[in-house]
């Protein structure tokens, strides 16, 4: 879909994260809103924003759209331990940990990203573009978007994940003081 036909509909999202701090005061409210408004320009299927401890020792899941409400409740906050390799089953956390950009198609494939398979086929999750939040240079989580389209993510998707991404990251910034 040109970037004309939805121009419309990305000027409203914007202009309402735009409006988040001003409205919002509780972060993780403010963390699912930014998730909401990214799903709706990325136009992607779901979303999660994963936050690394400051020992850098797990990701916990600060917000997650897109899933049905029993998965949503179930998966924020939870702990994601590292494991050595992704096996499909636990994260790949060496991915991660080098923060930088991960784009993976073939999610309903065991061992091949860093999804596990069975909720991807669940959810018809066919690929992944995780962009790496970082505050002072410092990697401080992931967001993550997901789509049903097997063929990736465009360029424009991209740059719009970058904007999203840099505004969790001034949201999560504003709550550490």
């Amino acid at each position: 879909m040109a970037i004309e036909a939805v121009w419309p509909d990305i000027i409203e999202t914007l202009h309402a994260l735009s409006q988040l701090p001003l409205e919002t005061k509780n972060k993780n409210q403010g963390l699912r809103m930014i998730a909401d408004l990214s799903m709706r320009a990325l136009r992607t299927q779901a979303c999660s924003l994963a936050l690394i401890d400051s020992e850098g020792r797990y990701l916990a899941l600060a917000a997650c759209r897109g899933f049905d409400a029993d998965f949503e409740r179930r998966m924020v906050g939870k702990r994601v331990e590292p494991c050595a390799t992704g096996d499909g089953k636990q994260l790949d956390f060496a991915l991660f940990a080098r923060g930088e950009i991960i784009e993976q198609a073939n999610l309903q494939v065991a061992g091949q990203s860093i999804v596990n398979n069975q909720i991807a086929q669940r959810y018809n999750l066919k690929s992944v573009l995780s962009y790496p939040l970082k505050s002072e240079g410092r990697l401080i989580g992931y967001f993550n978007h997901f789509s049903s389209n097997s063929e990736g993510f465009s360029e424009q998707d991209k740059r719009l994940l970058e904007i999203f991404a840099a505004n969790a990251v001034l949201f999560i910034e504003r709550f550490k003081h």
